[in-house]
């Protein structure tokens, strides 16, 4: 499988609302013409923006206009509209997994591991960069000494927040309740109202591993756990993996 990196104006269309309601959607295809089945996608917002925060599969290519839904009332820009309506052929694409903005791998990280320009068209993604914009949807940490940010005295910390299925997410948290399966935090016992409902969800087995486009079972495949346990499990590692079960991580509890 290849991994590939398209760009698309965050200012004109609200990428945030669409996947609010829909788990595909179809990106311009341009001059990506190796794109194959099952190949990793990640959409870099341009604009205002610039950063990556959706990675997707792509699941069919060289799709015609015709044949795309209508999204016109998510384009912030309806010069936008018109232009797109002149786009030759099209991708559909899984969302596997976003990240809010804040924490995504931005255009100044990309520079700093030796990407040139603004992102004004769709390319490989390999290398350098793709370690990069990987370590933030994967739950790393860019090291300071390699990928350092400047914001005042702060350093740019990437972790993962978004599962790849809301439906999902709130199936997993109605069968095994919204406290963490490592330690039990109870996020409303500790903050009241304000923490009602709230916890974090973990694939078990990552995405990336998979390989495909696969269809999430809430039960199974995803585990609630408090923000301290999620960052743990990534962290940590077995002789088998590079990171830790469930299981696992409950034996290093002191």
């Amino acid at each position: 499988m290849t991994n590939w990196i398209v760009p698309a104006n965050g200012d004109d269309y609200d990428f945030e609302r669409y996947f609010d309601k829909h788990d595909i959607i179809y990106q311009r295809q341009g001059i990506l013409k190796s794109v194959a089945l099952g190949d990793t996608v990640y959409i870099y917002l341009s604009g205002s923006i610039k950063a990556v925060c959706y990675r997707c599969r792509a699941l069919a290519i060289e799709i015609p206009r015709a044949e795309i839904p209508d999204d016109s009332e998510y384009f912030r820009n309806p010069k936008a509209i018109v232009q797109e309506n002149k786009v030759a052929s099209y991708m559909e694409l899984a969302l596997e997994r976003s990240l809010p903005v804040a924490v995504a791998t931005t255009l100044q990280h990309l520079r700093v591991v030796g990407y040139k320009g603004n992102m004004q068209s769709g390319q490989r993604l390999q290398g350098r960069m793709l370690e990069v914009v990987e370590a933030a949807f994967e739950g790393g940490t860019l090291p300071a000494s390699k990928y350092a940010t400047k914001e005042g005295k702060r350093h740019a910390y990437i972790t993962n927040r978004y599962e790849r299925s809301r439906e999902a997410r709130q199936r997993c948290i109605q069968l095994h309740g919204a406290k963490c399966k490592v330690c039990g935090f109870d996020f409303e016992q500790k903050y009241g109202e304000l923490g009602a409902g709230f916890i974090e969800v973990h694939h078990r087995r990552p995405i990336s591993e998979r390989g495909a486009v696969y269809e999430v079972d809430p039960e199974r495949d995803l585990v609630p756990l408090c923000a301290n346990c999620h960052r743990m499990i990534h962290l940590g590692s077995s002789a088998e993996r590079e990171y830790l079960t469930v299981e696992e991580l409950k034996q290093h509890l002191q």
